[in-house]
């Protein structure tokens, strides 16, 4: 596809994805980040999660990541960078209070998952909180070539990683873009653990 066509592409999008979340989709998570604080959209695709921040915390700092984030229409007052970079090969030179990543890491396949999330990881400041969404391991994720877990592996590899999970929500009724099945998945809020 041309540039031009391209960019036809995410404006397209970007309209489709206009509507931004409401404030009880947004609260737990921001609950979390202290005043000032900087906060990591992982995979921001249109920014409307990062704008629903912006609109509930204008006190925060927030930055972008996404492969496309030169065709993401950035509005005045907006505080953070954007950074242009693939999930997998992402590095991040900023530490976060938060990273929010919805409908990101399940587009990572298994052996790339557990590296990029351990950049993440790397990233979050002690006792900083992460939030993602996972899709369940089930014929659903496998038609439409999502990437899925179990929730009992999802809890290890989150111990393991230094994380403490605070919440796990299952939403069995999720569908993304254009796809008719829904796919079951897990909202996992998690902190990073203090160091001693």
């Amino acid at each position: 596809m041309d540039d031009a066509g391209d960019r036809r592409g995410w404006k397209a999008y970007y309209a489709r994805t206009a509507q931004l979340p409401a404030l009880s989709e947004t609260a737990e998570f921001l609950a979390y980040i202290p005043s000032q604080g900087r906060v990591l959209d992982f995979g921001a695709g249109s920014g409307r999660w990062a704008l629903a921040f912006m609109r509930d915390r204008p006190d925060l700092t927030i930055d972008l990541l996404d492969q496309n984030i030169d065709h993401a229409p950035v509005p005045d007052g907006w505080r953070g960078d954007c950074i242009k970079a693939d999930f997998v090969t992402a590095t991040l030179t900023q530490a976060y209070d938060g990273i929010w990543s919805y409908a990101s890491l399940f587009f990572v396949l298994p052996p790339q998952f557990l590296p990029c999330l351990q950049t993440l990881i790397a990233a979050l400041k002690p006792g900083g909180v992460l939030e993602f969404t996972m899709v369940e391991d089930c014929e659903n994720a496998q038609l439409s070539r999502f990437h899925g877990m179990q929730q009992a592996d999802l809890a290890r590899i989150l111990t393991e990683n230094g994380l403490t999970q605070i919440a796990i929500r299952r939403d069995a009724q999720v569908r993304y873009g254009g796809r008719q099945l829904p796919i079951p998945t897990y909202f996992v809020r998690a902190t990073k653990e203090s160091q001693s």
